[in-house]
């Protein structure tokens, strides 16, 4: 450990990095009255008169800036109401006010464009508001989609050709990545504030590779009394089954103290369908295997998030936080038929999510916090079985796990001479995985055998970094990172760098380069030693031996205009592990496993182009095209070397139908050529998506109509003819067609009159 600490500290200690001083700049616009102004434009500029940045203020006048600038200028423009502006030296906090207008202006045309994307720092930041004006949204997940350059590929988060991690407000958790993915599908789109993306995050954020932080909206009061504001939402989605989701969220703020509360419930039916033609051989006979297979699938989930913020002065934050899952009335039937079985299967469940979070930030550069997640899933297995023979076999079984983890982290920063800073930390993180499965009933000749296991999971993690902007236009950093990992027989030491480099010829031509190491490790259940039966055919199993693999990612990116995005990427991953169906060789069973491959690498570019038609359009073209390549000499008994470019094409267009009524269209549509998985080629696919929004009550109520895969071709097919593997899935459902509806109402925003209480009335349950 101590080697690793010396290398640490040498390296960073000897590299020219990073970049300059940043703070936030937070102000509000009021009328001589006292009450604020929205849509009021703020420009910021530096002390020359140059333009440096730009902003719309907020329902309660708030705007706000990330600037390195010591001495600025804020200039205030509104077309009902007099320019004016305010100088600030080392200010973080500023209020402006504007006298209305004398002469009335019969008509007025304003014509100008807010950045897509404020650039500091390695960081492209959004104002999540600006991103989603005009869709129809209705989730955070939803918000996070409509970012440029991020998409969903096989049910996760993909930028830049590769993964990404998620993190809220800026503070690592121990929830998984799933789990905050599922989180953000019950949060309403509202509930963002800023989207933060992060192609190399730094080491401050605890996570590496490409990351998006979200932070969370929060409300401001200038005297310190109390201000209330809300939401209210529910929606209604047609699937193969009506689909339901109803909540509210609150936010409060009291000077020093602020919380934010949110609660969801949803009833989620699925359908499952696909169909089976396996051409199975093994020794040396062909077998014609046909099985169809389908399920439905039904559970009830309770979603609540408690927030609590205390600032005992303007430099110091504790903050609290609880984030909870509680999925119940789980139930899944699923039957396949055909000419090798015919079997059902039932499954019972429930699980239980429980994350508790406490952050303490300083005003001297300190952070630190404590991180629990309790998580405990509990399922039953009814499942009969007869096959082609007229054999039958049948079981129950009990399978459990939970999980108790705990992380613990601190970072410290400190502003040096001559403009360099110096960032160092660590983290902990324990976690305790108690898994096992029991069969209580069995018959027939199914091989079966009960497990019960524990593994223990520990990673240290100790870094620095320094950095320092060499001139006003150039700057880059530099980290590395130093982790010991323990997870089961595993036990391992690693370095990983990280660096970026930024120079903004202008604010009209921005260049970033980065590049980041990881490490991604397989999930607890996976590292299990199992086998659980789909159907008479197929079968889940477990892998001890899985271990975790690198991920190094460079990248270069190119921002014009704040708004145009290109992005050239390349990942490579050593010993590369997913899941993937495999027919054995020696039997007529069709395993999925995950397995750790050779290695998988993919180069590529991503072009955003935002592009609009008057006022009536608003559009954005996406593209991405990647080179992939997978190899595995040791895949069960086979091997295979595959590799083939992909294309992907997106469009989103927004029409402003009306202003008043205020009435946005919204049509999609996307296409990718056939893409690969391992030895495995996909079909390709295209969508198209519509959707319409009508904002009313003074801009406090939304009711959204949303179509998706309006002509059912979201599917894909699955082909796997390589290396001795001869096998067609074609997926019927879960289809991506839906068409759904959804309502939110925003309330409050007002000040508690002195020695008045609170109508609690109006914030129902």
């Amino acid at each position: 450990m101590n080697s690793i600490v010396s290398l640490i500290f040498s390296i960073a200690l000897s590299v020219t990095v990073a970049a300059g001083q940043m703070r936030t700049v937070n102000g509000t616009v009021h009328d001589v009255e006292g009450d604020p102004i929205q849509y009021a434009t703020v420009i910021l500029q530096d002390a020359d008169g140059e333009f440096a940045d730009a902003a719309v203020t907020d329902s309660l006048g708030r705007f706000s800036f990330h600037t390195a600038l010591q001495f600025y200028r804020v200039v205030v423009q509104h077309v009902l109401y007099e320019d004016n502006f305010i100088d600030a030296v080392d200010a973080d906090d500023i209020r402006v006010v504007l006298s209305r207008r004398e002469n009335e202006i019969d008509e007025i045309v304003v014509k100008g464009e807010r950045p897509l994307v404020k650039v500091s720092g390695g960081v492209l930041s959004y104002d999540v508001e600006q991103v989603t004006k005009g869709k129809v949204v209705t989730t955070a997940y939803d918000a996070v989609l409509e970012l440029p350059g991020v998409r969903e590929q096989d049910g996760s988060l993909v930028l830049g050709g590769g993964g990404v991690s998620i993190i809220l407000n800026g503070r690592p958790s121990t929830m998984s990545h799933q789990q905050i993915i599922d989180l953000l599908k019950q949060m309403p789109a509202s509930s963002l504030e800023t989207a933060e993306v992060m192609y190399s995050a730094p080491p401050q954020y605890h996570v590496r590779g490409a990351a998006l932080n979200l932070v969370l909206r929060g409300i401001a009061s200038e005297d310190g009394s109390p201000i209330w504001q809300g939401e209210v939402n529910g929606s209604f989605t047609q699937r193969h089954y009506p689909n339901y989701q109803a909540g509210t969220s609150l936010l409060y703020n009291a000077g020093k103290f602020s919380a934010d509360l949110l609660y969801t419930f949803s009833d989620n039916h699925s359908r499952s369908e696909y169909d089976i033609y396996s051409h199975h051989t093994v020794d040396g006979t062909l077998y014609e295997i046909e099985q169809h297979d389908y399920g439905d699938n039904r559970s009830e989930k309770h979603t609540g998030r408690f927030g609590l913020d205390f600032r005992p002065d303007d430099d110091n934050v504790v903050s609290l936080a609880y984030n909870t899952t509680v999925t119940a009335n789980g139930r899944g039937d699923s039957y396949s038929r055909g000419n090798f079985s015919d079997s059902y299967s039932r499954k019972t469940s429930s699980s239980q999510l429980h994350n508790l979070s406490l952050d303490y930030t300083s005003g001297f550069g300190l952070k630190g916090g404590l991180n629990y997640t309790f998580y405990k899933h509990p399922s039953m297995q009814y499942y009969d079985n007869t096959d082609q023979y007229g054999s039958q076999s049948s079981f129950v079984s009990d399978a459990r796990q939970r999980i108790d983890a705990v992380m613990a982290y601190a970072d410290q920063s400190h502003a040096l001479s001559r403009d360099w800073e110096l960032t160092y930390g660590g983290k902990f993180y324990y976690a305790n995985d108690h898994d096992y499965q029991i069969y209580r009933e069995s018959a027939g000749g199914i091989e079966l055998y009960d497990t019960d296991n524990t593994l223990k999971e520990y990673i240290y993690d100790l870094y620095m970094g320094v950095g320092k902007s060499l001139t006003e236009q150039l700057s880059f950093n530099l980290s590395l990172t130093g982790e010991y990992y323990k997870f089961g027989r595993d036990d391992d030491w690693a370095v990983f760098p990280q660096a970026n480099m930024s120079y903004m010829h202008s604010p009209q031509h921005i260049l970033q380069f980065s590049f980041s190491s990881d490490k991604r490790y397989p999930s607890y259940w996976e590292k299990q030693d199992y086998i659980g039966y789909m159907n008479g055919y197929a079968e889940g199993h477990g892998n001890p031996n899985l271990k975790a693999y690198n991920y190094y990612s460079a990248q270069f990116t190119y921002v014009m205009k704040q708004k145009y995005i290109f992005n050239l990427f390349y990942n490579y991953a050593p010993d590369y592990a997913v899941q993937l169906a495999y027919q054995a060789t020696d039997r007529l069973n069709l395993i999925y496993k995950t397995m750790n491959w050779d290695l998988k690498e993919t180069v590529g570019l991503v072009a955003v182009v935002p592009f609009s038609v008057g006022r009536w359009l608003s559009s954005r073209f996406m593209f991405q095209g990647t080179w992939e390549h997978a190899r595995s000499d040791h895949f069960h008994d086979i091997s295979f070397d595959h590799s083939k470019f992909v294309a992907y094409f997106g469009l989103n267009n927004t029409f402003n139908v009306s202003s008043r009524p205020d009435i946005k269209l919204e049509l999609s549509a996307n296409y990718m050529t056939r893409p690969m998985q391992g030895l495995m080629d996909l079909s390709s696919f295209w969508t198209l998506n519509a959707g319409a929004k009508w904002t009313f009550a003074n801009q406090k109520a939304e009711l959204r109509l949303r179509a998706n895969d309006i002509f059912d071709t979201g599917m894909i097919d699955i082909h796997s003819h390589r290396s001795g593997q001869n096998l067609d899935m074609y997926m019927r459902q879960p289809a991506q067609q839906s068409l759904g509806v959804s309502f939110a109402y925003k309330f409050g925003g007002y000040k508690e009159e002195e020695r008045k209480e609170v109508d609690s009335s109006r914030f129902g349950h």
